[in-house]
């Protein structure tokens, strides 16, 4: 992981949150919320005041146990297209 890199979760905030423990770090709770495609992990270090090798570290558990993917933050002047042969089904 490089601080340019950004996380994206495969479930939803609101799942997510549901899942912690109620004694979870609040770090953890904050990266929750905060965390975007669009942000990288420096940009989310500084708008959570989490320091960036803590956001790694979560961001490492949460794709240890599958519930987000590392990926270069999205950008708004690059076009995405989804492969007409991927399964988008759930």
């Amino acid at each position: 992981m490089r601080p340019y890199h950004t996380v994206l979760l495969m479930v939803d905030e609101i799942s997510l949150s549901a899942l912690l423990p109620d004694d979870c770090s609040p770090d953890l709770i904050r990266f929750v919320k905060m965390a975007t495609p669009l942000k990288s992990f420096q940009i989310l270090s500084q708008d959570t005041d989490i320091p960036l090798s803590l956001i790694f570290s979560i961001a490492a558990h949460l794709v240890y146990w599958g519930k987000a993917r590392i990926i270069y933050p999205l950008c708004e002047s690059n076009v995405y297209v989804v492969s007409p042969a991927a399964s988008i089904h759930w």
